[in-house]
């Protein structure tokens, strides 16, 4: 929509502005790149590795709202938490998760956002 743009652009700051900055991509075969980047890497890396905090609860006190988390856990730690995730799904993410190296995927994501850079 028209004014949605500074709501994009706040989800955007969280995963694409801090690592490609503020230029535009108008070519093709960055986009391609990035999109190789998101699908492969990226995705592989922040559902496996990175945690986060779920909000359990807010409470109202006055003006004031009081939040309360759960302990950070990674997007495959809830899965395997889940009781409405079937057994056979669990063991093929375990699998997944035993062949992945943290350090080997950030390592690509670096190369290929170096890639997209010098093509800016």
């Amino acid at each position: 929509m028209k004014n949605d743009n500074a709501h994009i652009e706040g989800k955007n700051w969280t995963h694409i502005r801090q690592y490609f900055g503020y230029h535009r991509f108008d070519n093709i075969k960055i986009v391609e790149l990035m999109n190789d980047i998101f699908t492969n890497e990226w995705s592989l890396f922040f559902n496996f590795f990175i945690p986060s905090s779920k909000i359990i609860s807010k409470v109202r006190d006055g003006s004031q709202v009081i939040k309360k988390h759960d302990q950070p856990k990674t997007p495959f730690q809830r899965i395997l938490d889940s009781t409405v995730v079937s057994k056979k799904t669990k063991i093929l993410l375990t699998n997944k998760h035993t062949k992945l190296n943290p350090f080997l995927l950030q390592n690509s994501i670096s190369r290929k956002i170096n890639e997209i850079l010098k093509l800016i």
